[in-house]
């Protein structure tokens, strides 16, 4: 042995281990981030958390300080979990901020029990700018009259609100309305009345790929038909009878998964009379998914987020997930299954409200709680969803987690974006439905959206697709 192997052997060997472990303990799933830092964080509870592009959190809740200094009820964090300073909204909200969405320009859409913001009267939906301070470009007139819990953004800009009315007399309400980029309300959506035992509440939306609209909240039902705190609309806001399901209580949060099927959490314990305790997956038609198994939530789920390759992280109220101890936050393998490879250890400290994933698949949460795995943490943590291929996107944002040298799908077809090559199908030179990317021309004879490649203008583009009926290649 040479005196230089002999001296890597020694000396620089071990000191590589011991990085490529700490490197690899770091990222370990379900691990806090130390590198995300809020001080003293929050002073009182964070219902809603929205990551942007570039990293920034922005949160909203019931607090009126962010490490101390004032933020009323809504605040931006930079990527180290700091206060953003350049994102001030004055005297910000003057009640709770319980919905945020992140338009694609950087401005912010909220909505909660507030009636300003800044001093300007704002009925419970606003739009801030990207500094934080208000947009008036954005003027929903006498806005919401009761609480506004959930917010979508439609791909045309359009804005969703769902709204949480309680009444004492199981008064019908109009709980669902969609709203022009401006602000105005649009017409043409009308969901109608929605109906429920002591009031109607709207808690959760997604929107799916074909633009039909699924809700979750606790109502019993809608226009008349029964619904029991799940239901599809279409787009025009009809209730979609080809979607039948119903729950024995209530439904807090939705996701629509990429092959169109439904995850739905809550506080119910059947779904369409089939035991299924606060999770559930649904088919396409609203039928119970037996595919999607497990005990379940020992208390209320709070908010899902479905990660690239089909796990699920789940926060909430409960202290056990499928038998397994988990203090408010889960995740699941794609079939139901507790995934043992994610650890929180000890947990969140107390319920978890809200859950987001930045583009390097690091996952914020938002919440009651004050420690996370006994670590202080007030009412805001980031944390580890795993590396499994070392690439530097963690699993919650990786759609190819085994693979090294991809992470990214962006037409859907189960082939990385590495491959990406022109194609002699027209789509490049569609800007508007190809969105003038180059898209891989491999094997993919159909990309799932439902036309077939002989008649489909770009058959390796997922759902935005269309016959070529002038032949004029767009």
């Amino acid at each position: 042995m040479t005196r230089f192997s002999a001296f890597v052997l020694t000396r620089l060997l071990p000191v590589l281990l011991a990085l490529l472990f700490a490197a690899r303990a770091v990222a370990a799933a379900g691990d806090i981030d130390t590198a995300f830092n809020t001080g003293t964080g929050a002073n009182n509870t964070v219902f809603a958390v929205a990551a942007q592009p570039d990293g920034r959190v922005v949160v909203g809740g019931d607090f009126t300080t962010i490490n101390g200094v004032a933020r009323n009820r809504i605040a931006r964090m930079n990527a180290d979990g700091s206060l953003d300073t350049g994102f001030n909204t004055g005297t910000g909200a003057n009640n709770s901020v319980t919905a945020i969405v992140v338009q694609a320009d950087g401005k912010v859409v909220v909505g909660g029990s507030f009636t300003t913001i800044n001093g300007v009267a704002r009925n419970r939906i606003a739009r801030l700018n990207a500094d934080g301070s208000l947009d008036t470009g954005f003027n929903p007139g006498a806005g919401a009259n009761a609480t506004v819990a959930a917010v979508a953004l439609q791909p045309d800009g359009k804005i969703l609100v769902g709204a949480t009315v309680s009444s004492g007399n199981g008064l019908v309400r109009k709980t669902v309305a969609r709203l022009n980029a401006d602000g105005s309300l649009d017409t043409s959506f009308n969901i109608g009345v929605v109906s429920g035992v002591s009031g109607a509440y709207i808690k959760a939306m997604a929107i799916q790929p074909d633009g039909k609209v699924v809700i979750g909240g606790d109502f019993i039902s809608i226009n008349g038909v029964p619904r029991n705190s799940i239901a599809r609309l279409n787009l025009d806001g009809s209730l979609d009878i080809g979607f039948i399901a119903g729950v024995n209580g209530s439904v807090n949060a939705v996701v629509v998964q990429p092959d169109g099927k439904v995850m739905v959490g809550g506080g119910f314990t059947t779904v369409n009379g089939v035991s299924r305790t606060r999770i559930a997956r649904l088919n396409t038609d609203g039928s119970v998914d037996a595919g999607f198994l497990g005990t379940g939530a020992s208390w209320y789920v709070n908010a899902l987020l479905l990660q690239p390759d089909g796990k699920l992280v789940i926060g909430g109220a409960f202290t056990s997930f499928n038998g397994y101890p988990r203090n408010y936050i889960a995740r699941t393998n794609a079939d139901g299954s507790i995934d043992t490879g994610f650890n929180p250890g000890m947990g969140a400290g107390n319920y978890v409200n809200a859950i987001a994933t930045q583009t390097d698949g690091r996952v914020i949460l938002g919440g009651y709680f004050t420690t996370y795995s006994g670590v202080s943490a007030n009412r805001m943590v980031r944390i580890h969803t795993g590396d499994a291929d070392v690439d530097g996107v963690e699993d919650a944002a990786d759609a190819f987690p085994t693979n090294p040298a991809a992470a990214t799908d962006s037409d859907h077809d189960s082939l990385p974006d590495a491959w990406l090559q022109p194609n002699a199908f027209g789509c490049v030179m569609d800007a508007a439905a190809c969105n003038g990317l180059v898209l891989d021309d491999n094997v993919d004879a159909i990309d799932s959206d439902g036309v077939p490649a002989a008649t489909d203008n770009c058959p390796y583009l997922y759902n935005l697709d269309q016959p070529d009926g002038d032949h004029d290649g767009i």
